[in-house]
């Protein structure tokens, strides 16, 4: 299965500077000049309703991410890197009504005198877990989109753990073995939640968005990841990939959700020097 699957969007919300991805945690962003040699003189981004952080922003800049989780929070937050290795970040707090965790990200120049910030390293991930064994993963990122920068919150995961043959697994993350290993030590912390595992796999009909009812040359969105930029639309010829860089959109913010009918105006052939099993993208893709 892959990651971007069960991918939903939610609701932002700002509260003053602090960024609230869901209650109990929220998100502060800090920025550091280049051209202040210590670094040591950070800017706290003022967000707006969108997410919006700032447009000034220069190659060897570094953002700054804080986040602080309740005490009372089923949240373990971790790193993940480029080959999918999971580290559990480091706890940064001396209270105990909270946790707090930072990750810095640098500028990097991009085409066209634009910059970016590179996935995995522009996000933190949270696995919230409720009492049952369910959780969700959450990333939360900075994305940058023609010159203008953002903070963003998404569910990329949702699953449930379960209690087999004397341990702790996930199918979901059947393929991920160091994510299976995280969720099973953080679960086995909590003797009530680990006690309340289903002992039983309990499958569900996967229902992947299809092209039935629409007319040519519309779609539908099977998964888009905003930490990434890049998402798949099903089509009636197949498959397409779609950059953020093709959705036309009135709104400062570009970004698509999951079983979303979009019009594909154009696709193209894939270049690319990275490996990938896409073989079309989309050169325009309108929301509808």
């Amino acid at each position: 299965m892959s990651n971007h699957e069960n991918a939903r969007t939610v609701v932002r919300v700002n509260q003053g500077d602090a960024f609230v991805p869901m209650n109990g945690v929220s998100v502060k962003v800090v920025a550091f000049d280049a051209r202040d040699s210590h670094h040591d003189r950070p800017v706290r981004m003022a967000i707006s309703d969108d997410g919006f952080i700032g447009s000034r922003f220069r190659p060897g800049d570094t953002i700054g991410l804080e986040l602080c989780v309740a005490a009372n929070m089923n949240v373990l937050v971790v790193n993940v890197d480029s080959q999918k290795n999971v580290t559990p970040a480091e706890n940064l707090s001396r209270e105990h009504r909270q946790s707090v965790y930072r990750l810095k990200m640098v500028v990097k120049p991009g085409s066209r005198r634009s910059t970016y910030v590179k996935y995995p390293e522009n996000n933190i991930r949270m696995l919230q877990f409720n009492g049952d064994g369910s959780f969700q993963l959450w990333e939360v990122a900075v994305v940058a989109q023609n010159g203008n920068y953002f903070i963003t919150s998404q569910v990329t995961w949702e699953g449930q753990c379960y209690y087999e043959d004397g341990r702790v697994t996930c199918p979901i993350f059947d393929e991920w073995s160091q994510m299976c290993s995280v969720l099973e030590d953080f679960v086995s912390k909590f003797p009530g939640m680990k006690a309340a595992l289903p002992r039983h796999r309990i499958s569900s009909p996967k229902t992947d968005p299809n092209t039935e009812g629409l007319p040519t040359g519309f779609g539908r969105v099977q998964w888009y990841n905003i930490a990434m930029g890049l998402g798949a639309i099903q089509t009636h010829d197949g498959v397409v990939r779609v950059h953020f860089s093709a959705i036309k959109s009135n709104r400062r913010f570009a970004t698509l959700t999951s079983g979303q009918v979009v019009h594909v105006t154009g696709t193209k052939p894939v270049t690319s020097n990275r490996s990938t099993n896409f073989v079309s993208e989309a050169t325009e893709v309108i929301p509808q």
